[in-house]
């Protein structure tokens, strides 16, 4: 099963997850991280826009994930880690102008969904990136 998916069925719901916390402990569910529990609470604080609507928790997330499977010893000797990591932020940024949560909320979040549709977009854009790998 695909991230996006798994998000699709509900998982954030199910789970009671912030934005950056499904990308992070789905992606774990599904790529097979080998994240544990105190590792995935790392993206705890990244909801909401690390809790203050600034960074958007899906790309956080995506950033995080994208590290967990490609960084090396340390993210500057991880060329391809940075290559992913900018192609999934303008892969995000291209489809809603945007990686600021105060923006995106402004503009994309719904009243009975929330950020659904932005966390979904960030489950599809790791499975195209992910499944090139």
């Amino acid at each position: 099963m695909k991230l996006q998916q798994l998000i699709e069925q509900g998982f954030q719901a199910r789970h009671d997850l912030n934005c950056a916390e499904t990308i992070v402990k789905g992606a774990n569910d599904t790529y097979g991280l080998g994240l544990d529990d105190n590792a995935i609470r790392l993206a705890a604080g990244f909801g909401g826009g690390m809790c203050v609507e600034g960074a958007c928790g899906v790309v956080t997330g995506i950033t995080m994930v994208l590290s967990a499977l490609y960084a090396k010893e340390r993210g500057h000797t991880s060329p391809e880690m940075k290559e992913k990591i900018k192609l999934a932020i303008q892969q995000f940024e291209s489809l809603y102008q945007s990686t600021n949560c105060h923006n995106l909320k402004e503009n994309h979040r719904d009243e009975k969904t929330g950020c659904h549709g932005l966390i979904l977009s960030g489950g599809e854009i790791l499975d195209e990136i992910v499944g090139a790998r």
